[in-house]
């Protein structure tokens, strides 16, 4: 009880900080660090509790600032990997993996960097996909 009090806490302190960061355009990257750290830590409990809807809001939002604000890639997919790797090991890993690439392509669009994005995309989802393979017989519960 104590330990989802935590971390129900925790992301409440999360939503403030990105409801912050977007609505006054502030270009926080040690906030975005924090986030990232934050979700890491979590995302145990996040796939224990079945919450995966909210992991992708809060993996559409930080998609969002690193394209529109810090054009930042290879953060993103180093700090990504861990997740998208636990992720792949979850029942729902190909609609999930599916709803990031729709994310990630429409705002490559937007940026008018499609290219350069699908290529770091594949190489990415390539790289995460190898290591779930790797987590496979990992137990984290």
């Amino acid at each position: 009880m104590i330990g989802h009090t935590i971390f129900l806490h925790n992301y409440r302190f999360i939503d403030s900080i990105l409801v912050f960061s977007i609505e006054y355009r502030i270009k926080l990257i040690n906030v975005v660090v924090l986030v990232h750290t934050m979700i890491l830590h979590n995302i145990m409990n996040l796939l224990y509790i079945h919450q995966i809807q909210k992991l992708l809001n809060y993996t559409q939002i930080l998609i969002t600032i690193y394209f529109i604000y810090f054009q930042q890639l290879k953060n993103f997919w180093s700090l990504h990997l861990l997740m998208i790797s636990v992720i792949l090991r979850d029942q729902e890993s190909k609609r999930i993996i599916k709803y990031l690439n729709l994310n990630i392509t429409y705002l490559a669009k937007y940026m008018n960097k499609e290219n350069e994005i699908n290529v770091l995309l594949k190489n990415f989802l390539f790289q995460a996909t190898n290591a779930s393979l790797k987590l496979r017989n990992v137990t984290f519960f």
